[in-house]
């Protein structure tokens, strides 16, 4: 006989209690890890490392982002991955509402970007152009945007949610605007602004309504809405 010993209730406990928040920690440290590379890629930073080498695109298409924010965080969680998160099912009125509200303030936030000078440096206009340089202009920019967006709110109103969600159920989700926050402090205050009253409201909506698809169709819609601004304004 070749059986091993039956494991100690004791340990079979321990082992129930400190999956999530080793699956929390992992999370939450590989989050923090892969935005700070893409930061210190962008800034061009050369401390122990040449960062910029992390720079990986296919045209306008941000591979890194993709594959850092999207394809690994799937993987790591493809075993339990709850596909009701991404569907219109269960989806009320109060859930349309909630979008035009964001079409509404995405609009507003533009108004900002018209009259914000380190704003405007970083989203010039495209309205002296030809209207076909505007036109691919604006489709390179959606493939860019396309190519982090999604892995953006997959990694933080999903993956990160959900394990924050098991570890904390009250107070876990707030590490989400804090991590969306801190890598916004790179940007001019408005917009880190903007992005923390974001994921105060849509991060707390996603958990309670075990849906990540509002967040990121709302952020879809203001992303599309700077597309739009910068063509024509």
């Amino acid at each position: 006989m070749n059986d091993l010993p039956p494991e100690p209730a004791g340990a079979a406990i321990a082992k129930t209690i400190h999956a999530p928040l080793a699956s929390f920690m992992f999370a939450a440290v590989y989050v923090a890890v892969v935005l700070a590379i893409d930061t210190l890629a962008a800034w061009h930073v050369h401390f122990l490392v040449e960062w910029q080498a992390f720079r990986w695109h296919i045209g306008r298409f941000d591979l890194f982002k993709f594959i850092a924010w999207f394809l690994l965080p799937l993987l790591f969680c493809a075993r339990d991955l709850d596909r009701s998160w991404f569907t219109f099912h269960g989806w009320r009125r109060v859930d349309f509402i909630v979008l035009g509200v964001a079409l509404v303030g995405g609009i507003a936030a533009m108004m900002v970007v018209a009259v914000t000078p380190g704003l405007r440096a970083i989203y010039p206009s495209w309205g002296q152009f030809p209207l076909s340089d505007r036109l691919l202009l604006a489709g390179s920019t959606l493939l860019w945007t396309l190519s982090w967006l999604a892995g953006w709110e997959f990694m933080h109103r999903y993956w990160m949610a959900r394990r924050a969600l098991a570890v904390l159920p009250r107070w876990g989700w707030l590490i989400i605007p804090v991590s969306e926050t801190i890598y916004h402090l790179q940007k001019p205050w408005p917009e880190t602004l903007a992005m923390l009253a974001f994921s105060l409201a849509l991060t707390p909506w996603a958990i309670a309504r075990r849906n990540a698809l509002l967040p990121f169709t709302a952020h879809l819609i203001i992303e599309l809405e700077l597309i739009v601004f910068l063509a024509i304004v």
